[in-house]
């Protein structure tokens, strides 16, 4: 598994391979112990060994990931295999955001988009809309330049389900109450903790009402 942090080793990967393979061949001709069967199973044993201190003992990939949305303390070093952590603890959280990632998905195929709508929304949603309409970032969530929001976009589409930032809620709450107090907007809200200010206008006439 691969993310965007560590995509330059795709190609580093190739060259410190072809680098390893010749060492390993010089090494294998200057000690002829290396060349017996007995000293391949012990390279193939150090490798082996290395591959699970560094993906299995000490994998820190479950402390950048999860630390997020579970409370409570964690240790330094925990398992885990590349990003899936081995303690039981993170998978009722893993799954309920899952589900929450696919109710979220739902609600965002249902929304009255074009490639013509101006919507605002939080970082975390923004790749489900930059196919179907213009997205902007939320700067005062924490997220994107300040002054880089259009006034009176099209539509606002929030998550608190799924926010981790440290963003001025204050201001925010401002902003959403101004919004949310213009006639020309109607409020949806969704029990998972989704929330949207759309512009009437762009709501079927039966929902308008």
């Amino acid at each position: 598994m691969q993310c965007h942090y560590s995509a330059a080793l795709l190609a580093v990967t190739p060259i410190a391979a072809l680098w390893g393979m010749r060492t390993l061949r010089y090494l294998a001709h200057r000690f002829p112990c290396l060349r017996n069967f007995r000293g391949r199973r012990a390279l193939a044993g150090g490798a082996a060994v290395l591959v699970l201190l560094c993906h299995v003992v000490y994998s820190d990939l479950p402390l950048s990931r999860y630390t997020n949305y579970i409370c409570g303390e964690i240790s330094d070093v925990q398992g885990g295999i590349l990003s899936l952590p081995l303690q039981p603890r993170y998978w009722g959280e893993m799954n309920r955001l899952l589900n929450h990632a696919w109710e979220v998905e739902r609600i965002a195929g249902e929304l009255p988009l074009s490639p013509d709508t101006v919507m605002v929304c939080q970082n975390e949603l923004q790749p489900l809309f930059y196919r179907r309409a213009r997205v902007f970032d939320f700067p005062e969530l924490g997220m994107g330049n300040p002054g880089t929001r259009p006034a009176g976009a099209d539509l606002y589409v929030l998550d608190s389900g799924n926010y981790v930032g440290y963003g001025d809620l204050e201001k925010v709450d401002l902003i959403l109450r101004e919004l949310v107090g213009d006639p020309a907007y109607r409020l949806i809200r969704y029990p998972n903790g989704v929330m949207i200010i759309i512009r009437n206008e762009l709501l079927p006439v039966e929902k308008q009402r």
